[in-house]
């Protein structure tokens, strides 16, 4: 878990520098490993929801930003 998910948080810095779709896509999959892995992270989820609000701003994808919501949510429902 912390494996995926430190590298999740590595590419997610990456990408407030250089948003380029390498850096969004690795970090979504290390997310989704993470979460197999440890599904009950609150930490979790809440970075990966940043994460779909940030592809949602650079893409102009409201889809985005409403999954996004829905990670907010589960975060906040492991640990309210």
């Amino acid at each position: 878990f912390e494996g995926w998910f430190n590298q999740a948080l590595c590419l997610q810095c990456l990408i407030d520098f250089s948003p380029q779709d390498s850096y969004l896509e690795q970090a979504e999959m290390s997310f989704e490993k993470a979460a197999e892995i440890e599904g009950e992270s609150s930490h979790l989820w809440a970075k990966w929801g940043y994460l779909d609000t940030t592809i949602g701003k650079i893409k102009r994808d409201l889809k985005k930003i409403e999954r996004s919501l829905d990670k907010f949510a589960k975060a906040s429902q492991l640990e309210p």
